[in-house]
């Protein structure tokens, strides 16, 4: 017994080599430095009155924090564990399974006996009362310090006097400083941290993954997806008899027989229509105001918006203005705006989407710019969700590729720019990664092919998803940042601009570290397989513009002049300021501004 006894003080000693010291709040703390800490035993020491023999291995195989006050290495501060712990099959399962749980085996060779546990006497039971008294003499006595060789062990017992010898003598990683605390040469000079979220197998725990466990979601739109889906339009219920049929300015909905065909869908379900064709790019207030009046005038009781983004967000915005009246900027709640409450429901719409970028078919919201006081900005009402949403990638195939690309990125900025929200919740995170996955897979084919009917179902499919996120969780500064940029200059496309800011907007955050593990993984999502790092997703974002063309743009292109960067920036704050809170790290004006001249080109 007596020699057994010495054999456990002298491997205990070999528990200094896992460790390294720290002040923590005054008193100092051992943690675990080796490689693979994420697989850790539980806490040995409790507390000062443990004085009795324990060995504790932990079967809980994700204890990322080991850590032990020094004045707790009491004389004997194990006690007696039952004999489970060393019988327990998931000790040898988890020796087996990862090499980080080696120290099983090399760490207590005198519990093994022809590869078998042995159980160690019970100081509670009265066969081996004395056996806690016996070791505690015997640590508190003079021992012999042994020569430490490779093993390293997890038991200890030990008194703080042979603890602080040893270090002292042994480790001179260890150095006394001026106020008699021990610290951590080596650990200043190296980032032993280990991402929590990562397993052995280099494989992010999205499970465990921090986020807002509470979420509020409502999108009441019935929603029709998928190729011929039009086709079916005229079979669905109908909330009006006369609609105001809002298109673009353009003549692509004529010329590919999308407005003939709506026509006939919506004649066929007994609905009269009244073609309202005003709606521009980045649409105005006052096509809105005229919208609107048609809309009254005709007696119109429903909306029906056929086109993309920009369609959509002015059929919104006619809604309101035909049901309430007045100036549209009367409600908006920023800038100029007087933020007039919505007293009459808006009128019902009906979206059929074009284009696969903005999500506004599943959405409450839409952006109108002011010419008149440069302010492009968005307003939300709950009236505002299309009571029915007809996505049809058939309708997609004839998108020059430029605009695909654009209104892509639109689309997964939606999604990026809500993962790393601190808005971000279970449900947003789920429909997130899905989004970014299909975006990035499926966009370099639509842009390269626009009549891959697959690649372009794929793409709807992200930006349907990515409609949904903004209901569920939050938009960040990024989309105000650009919102500036349009609304000086209505023909840039909202995507481009988007693009334009993109990697220095992300740069920004990951320098500062605000959710490392939240780009890794969505530079995974983006196909970046073996990502470890968060400067993965800015190179893997780089990649998805150069394959779609759009590595290239340039703001000067567009007539934008970094003289107009401290106006920008205050404008993004009057009139899209709402989503500035949504930072996980508030951005400055100064910030802003550097954004922007580090995008310039």
């Amino acid at each position: 017994m007596e020699a057994m006894l010495f054999q456990v003080a002298e491997r205990s000693l070999r528990f200094c080599r896992l460790f390294e010291t720290k002040n923590v709040n005054g008193k100092i703390r051992f943690f675990r430095v080796r490689p693979g800490r994420i697989l850790t035993i539980a806490r040995i020491v409790k507390g000062r009155r443990q004085a009795k023999f324990n060995v504790l291995f932990s079967s809980s195989l994700h204890s990322r924090v080991h850590q032990c006050p020094l004045r707790m290495l009491r004389a004997s501060v194990v006690r007696a564990c039952p004999s489970r712990i060393f019988s327990s099959a998931k000790i040898v399962k988890a020796e087996k399974k990862t090499g980080a749980c080696s120290q099983f085996s090399e760490a207590c060779p005198i519990f093994c006996k022809d590869k078998r546990f042995i159980r160690f006497p019970d100081a509670s039971s009265g066969k081996n009362r004395n056996f806690g008294k016996k070791l505690r003499n015997l640590c508190q006595g003079t021992i012999d310090q042994p020569r430490i060789t490779g093993a390293e062990s997890v038991i200890r017992v030990i008194s703080p006097v042979i603890c602080f010898l040893f270090f002292r003598a042994e480790y001179p990683i260890f150095a006394k400083t001026r106020r008699g605390k021990f610290e951590s040469r080596r650990s200043k000079n190296r980032d032993v941290r280990k991402n929590p979220l990562r397993d052995e197998n280099k494989q992010l725990n999205l499970i465990g993954m921090k986020t807002n466990l509470n979420y509020d979601m409502f999108v009441p739109t019935r929603t029709l997806f998928g190729a011929g889906t039009l086709n079916e339009l005229h079979a669905q219920p109908m909330p009006g008899r006369k609609a105001l049929l809002v298109i673009s300015n353009g003549r692509s909905t004529r010329a590919n027989s999308y407005l003939s065909r709506t026509e006939e869908q919506l004649r066929m379900a007994g609905v009269e229509t009244v073609l309202f064709d005003r709606v521009e790019a980045n649409p105005l207030k006052s096509t809105v105001m005229a919208g609107g009046a048609m809309a009254r005038e005709n007696g119109c009781d429903m909306i029906v918006a056929l086109g993309g983004g920009s369609v959509m967000d002015a059929a919104k915005a006619i809604a309101v203005v035909a049901s309430n009246g007045g100036d549209y900027w009367d409600y908006i709640p920023c800038g100029t705006g007087k933020g007039k409450a919505v007293a009459e429901t808006p009128l019902p719409i009906v979206a059929i989407t074009t284009t696969a970028g903005t999500g506004s078919e599943t959405d409450a919201g839409c952006v109108i710019t002011n010419a008149e006081t440069h302010e492009k900005t968005g307003f939300v009402h709950p009236g505002l969700f299309p009571v029915l949403a007809v996505v049809d990638p058939e309708l997609m195939l004839t998108v020059p590729p430029k605009f695909t690309a654009f209104q892509g990125f639109d689309a997964l900025f939606h999604s990026t720019e809500a993962y790393i929200s601190n808005a971000a919740n279970l449900m947003s995170d789920m429909y997130v990664l899905n989004a970014i996955e299909n975006v990035a897979r499926y966009l370099p084919r639509a842009v390269a092919d626009g009549s891959d009917l697959e690649a372009r179902t794929r793409v709807a499919w992200g930006n349907t998803l990515s409609g949904s996120v903004m209901c569920v969780g939050r938009c960040t500064s990024e989309h105000s940042l650009e919102h500036a940029m349009s609304a000086y200059h209505q023909e840039l496309p909202h995507g481009a601009g988007l693009i334009m800011i993109s990697k220095a907007y992300y740069a920004h955050f990951i320098e500062r570290h605000v959710c490392d593990e939240r780009f890794v993984a969505m530079a995974r999502a983006l196909g970046v397989e073996d990502a470890r790092e968060p400067m993965d997703f800015i190179r893997a974002l780089e990649a998805l513009q150069r394959a779609c063309g759009v590595a290239d743009l340039r703001m000067s292109d567009y007539g934008i002049s970094p003289d107009e960067f401290p106006a920008m920036v205050r404008n993004a704050r009057e009139t899209m300021g709402f989503l500035f809170p949504f930072d996980r790290e508030p951005l400055s004006d100064e910030e802003c501004e550097a954004i922007y001249r580090a995008s310039y080109r």
